[in-house]
């Protein structure tokens, strides 16, 4: 018997598996309650190639800008299954955890060499690092969409005790920090 027969049997052993795990009444509805979108994220580390990514969002989040999200390299050892093999699992998680759920296809092993199937999940990554930057630099660091105006910024500056200049009328990475502390704080009742 040689190596690709048995790398056969064992993909089909474990997608065997892993669909049979996949059935559960609330799996499937998690199907139900996602919207399912695809993207793909151009590589070139091992020649031309897309990774493609499932995108499982529950419906209630649909109309939000602000997403927190989960980037998922699927199970199967990097040389079997897929990532619709665990769309259900994955759709309930998200619905779950009021998350978007990143599902990487990347490529798998033997037939991609090492380290191109972790390479594709890095690029997978970093595409989605980067789109989230941008979103948030259009949502508040944008002085056409965001703008504190000068008594906003007096304000926030004195609440968070901020030195910062009063003519910066869009918020800094320096004001993001600042609030997330304070907010913390005040829930640990350290401040009111």
């Amino acid at each position: 018997m040689c190596i690709r027969d048995s790398l056969k049997g064992v993909r089909m052993i474990v997608e065997a598996d892993v669909n049979a795990s996949q059935s559960h009444p609330d799996y499937i509805k998690g199907i139900q309650d996602c919207t399912h979108t695809e993207l793909k994220v151009p590589t070139t580390h091992d020649g031309a190639y897309e990774v493609r990514v499932l995108v499982h969002t529950p419906k209630y989040l649909n109309k939000e800008k602000m997403k927190a999200a989960i980037i998922y390299a699927h199970g199967g050892g990097v040389v079997a299954c897929t990532a619709l093999s665990y769309k259900p699992y994955l759709s309930n998680l998200a619905v779950e955890c009021g998350v978007v759920v990143f599902n990487v296809d990347y490529r798998l092993a033997p037939e991609t060499k090492c380290p191109n199937y972790i390479l594709d999940f890095y690029e997978v990554v970093k595409y989605i690092i980067d789109n989230a930057k941008n979103l948030l630099d259009n949502l508040f660091y944008n002085p056409r969409r965001y703008d504190l105006g000068r008594v906003g910024r007096y304000k926030l500056n004195r609440r968070l005790g901020l030195d910062g200049p009063q003519d910066n009328r869009t918020l800094s990475p320096n004001d993001i920090i600042s609030l997330l502390r304070t907010m913390i704080e005040i829930n640990r009742g350290l401040q009111t």
